[in-house]
């Protein structure tokens, strides 16, 4: 039996934790196996938060404007 060849990319996964002083990003391996820290940052204002991590996102290869977002409540 031959399995179809995958011709999509896999991308790896961003990991947003939104805390009220701090906010995190931690990025997965190509092969959504493991995660690491990319970027610890204490919240200032909306604006420049967003300019920061936008920034970020560039210099790890992530293309900010093609952001999926599934957010997860506990």
């Amino acid at each position: 039996m031959s399995v179809g060849k995958v011709t999509a990319e896999r991308r790896r996964l961003l990991g947003v934790d939104f805390g009220t002083v701090r906010v995190g990003l931690a990025i997965s391996d190509p092969g959504r196996r493991i995660a690491s820290p990319l970027q610890t940052r204490e919240r200032r204002d909306a604006q420049r938060d967003a300019e920061f991590f936008r920034k970020q996102l560039t210099d790890a290869g992530i293309d900010p404007d093609k952001l999926s977002v599934k957010i997860a409540t506990y």
